[in-house]
């Protein structure tokens, strides 16, 4: 609505109830350049159904007065929609006054006859989860979990170490790769958090192959001396592990079986260290560093 200061300051306005209970209220605050001037008020009040509401100015000290008309008023006046009607005012004996609020602007519901249903599908964001194996083939090999449609980008101490693709796997093969690894995964327009970090700080070696019988040791450089063996192939069978300094001595020896076993250099010195396996097939070789 419109109102015409009379000077300038705040002014309050409220929406009452008959018994000047107030429903709602807006302050507004006019200047000199208001003063005599059609002001619009934005009061964005939702009225209520009924009869008898007010809508009242309430100015302290030295608030804004507003302009009223004190003839000519013919009560009510209503809304081309008939759904609001200005009853009158509250100054007793004086009806032909009309009080402070002009060319009101009013909105009704927007709302149509009929509501038509709609299936929303609200697809939650991805989960990074991000797992470390030693591939036959050397190296740590990081593994998004996959996502039907969705890219993944890894993270090495915080910086990506390349764009985002569509390919869930990540190969640490050198120890200038080192460092602490995530995975964000986005699909359907949502990225996931950064997955847990894991730390990589060894790989496995590429294994040693012979005849039908391999032979993968991780993990390379082993920080505790620990190591684990795996003596595969369809010609693996019982052989004899020997282990050598870098003097060329046998430091350790002991039976390997196929299959799965752990070493432990724990006992020896840092440093490069040989391991031979004595096959039927012939040896295997591997060297690991023990830090």
């Amino acid at each position: 609505m419109y109102v015409y200061p009379g000077a300038a300051g705040p002014a309050n306005i409220q929406y009452q109830t008959s018994a000047s209970a107030v429903i709602q209220s807006t302050t507004a605050t006019f200047t000199a350049s208001n003063i005599g001037v059609k002001t619009y008020v934005p009061l964005n009040f939702n009225l209520q159904v009924g009869t008898g509401f007010r809508l009242m100015l309430v100015s302290a000290t030295g608030g804004a007065s507003l302009s009223r008309n004190t003839a000519g008023s013919a009560y009510p006046y209503t809304d081309a929609s008939g759904a609001v009607s200005i009853a009158g005012n509250t100054f007793s004996g004086y009806p032909q006054y009309y009080y402070y609020f002009y060319d009101w602007q009013l909105s009704g519901e927007c709302a149509s006859a009929t509501r038509t249903p709609i299936q929303v599908n609200v697809t939650p964001a991805p989960t990074g989860i991000l797992t470390a194996t030693m591939p036959a083939t050397g190296g740590t090999l990081l593994t998004a979990t996959p996502v039907v449609g969705a890219t993944y980008e890894f993270f090495r101490n915080g910086t990506s170490v390349g764009a985002a693709s569509t390919t869930n796997t990540l190969l640490v093969a050198s120890p200038a790769q080192y460092g602490s690894y995530t995975v964000v995964v986005t699909s359907g327009g949502c990225a996931s958090a950064p997955s847990a970090p894991i730390a990589v700080t060894y790989t496995s070696t590429r294994p040693s192959t012979l005849n039908g019988v391999s032979l993968l040791v991780y993990p390379n450089p082993t920080p505790d001396g620990r190591l684990t063996l795996e003596l595969t192939g369809p010609q693996a069978k019982a052989s004899q592990l020997e282990v050598l300094n870098s003097l060329g001595q046998t430091v350790q020896r002991r039976p390997l079986a196929p299959g799965t076993a752990t070493l432990s250099l724990a006992p020896l010195a840092a440093g490069v260290y040989t391991l031979r396996v004595h096959t039927e097939q012939g040896v295997l070789t591997q060297r690991v560093v023990r830090e």
